[in-house]
């Protein structure tokens, strides 16, 4: 485990706790979640956070003006604290953490599915049940991804394991046994 993700594990473990503790735990998972699609959406405001020459005051002047009527007190005082430590460039990295230490407490089983075309809603619930049957967890977040690139079958990852059955993997394969 790197340096930088211990950092964003203990402030994400620090803050979920106290969330918790205050009976807004839910809450504090939509303003992750906001904060992570805000910077995956918007390459300026990651690169903004990320910038080591911008100084935490501007961070957190700026990150108030955007996110004050979105954000939870809580979130906006964690992030005024995360930014006076001069961690602002790993709010982006501690929103995902946040996620996923929200998830461990509520046994949730995080894992992506990618598939050449869209799913059902049947299958959705046959990919969650599969990864069910390869962890504990008795609830699954399932991230659905499009890559037209894997031709047929799916690629499913459940943290740092992978499942690939996808058509591109066995044509692959099957390349490589032909060239021996």
């Amino acid at each position: 485990m790197s340096a930088e993700s211990r950092i964003t594990s203990r402030y994400a473990k620090a803050v979920v706790s106290l969330a918790n503790e205050q009976g807004v735990l839910e809450r504090l998972k939509e303003d992750a979640q906001l904060l992570k699609e805000s910077c995956e959406g918007s390459r300026e405001l990651f690169l903004f956070l990320k910038s080591p020459v911008i100084k935490y005051t501007k961070k957190l002047s700026s990150l108030e003006v955007i996110f004050k009527s979105q954000l939870s007190d809580l979130m906006l005082k964690f992030i005024a604290v995360v930014c006076h430590k001069g961690r602002g460039n790993l709010l982006y990295a501690i929103s995902v953490a946040i996620l996923k230490a929200y998830n461990e407490l509520k046994g949730i089983q995080e894992a992506t599915v990618i598939t050449a075309v869209e799913i059902t809603s049947a299958e959705l619930a046959n990919f969650e049940k599969l990864v069910m049957k390869n962890t504990d967890k008795s609830r699954v977040a399932l991230e659905e991804k499009v890559d037209k690139n894997i031709i047929g079958g799916f690629v499913l990852n459940i943290d740092d394991r992978q499942i690939d059955e996808s058509v591109r993997s066995k044509l692959r394969n099957l390349a490589l046994q032909f060239s021996k």
